[in-house]
């Protein structure tokens, strides 16, 4: 009966687990605000982001300058399509803070739904999809 009740709690607590996976990785592709515009942070957007962001910083290194938006060796403008289907123009700099605060996105999620994960293995009762236990 011991063995019996471990294996429910372990499979209650994978269950947990994989709920908070499921919730993380929703609020994460939702998006996030950079300089006032919603952008999409699917998996394919962040692979998208962060090969910019270092495309971006490597150009900097290469002596791109602020302000500059032909900074990645093209003829046109280089920028950014946010979540409203808008094209926001970025320089170098911007790009490399753009990706920063993509990551910080990512990190600010996963850090909070490892606590949750936390709070759940030690008993309490949490409803995960109440953006209060997401917030800042």
């Amino acid at each position: 009966m011991k063995l019996r009740l471990t294996q429910d709690l372990e499979t209650i607590r994978r269950q947990d687990q994989l709920r908070v996976d499921l919730e993380r990785d929703r609020r994460i592709a939702a998006g996030f605000i950079f300089h006032g515009n919603l952008y999409q942070a699917r998996e394919q957007d962040l692979r998208n982001i962060n090969g910019a962001a270092t495309g971006a910083a490597l150009a900097l290194m290469q002596d791109a300058q602020p302000g500059d938006l032909r900074w990645q060796g093209g003829d046109t403008d280089f920028g950014w399509i946010a979540a409203d289907n808008t094209i926001v123009p970025m320089d170098v700099v911007t790009m490399v803070n753009f990706g920063r605060a993509a990551m910080a996105h990512v990190e600010r999620l996963t850090m909070t739904g490892r606590s949750l994960k936390d709070r759940l293995a030690a008993g309490e009762d949490l409803d995960i999809s109440d953006n209060a236990l997401w917030a800042l």
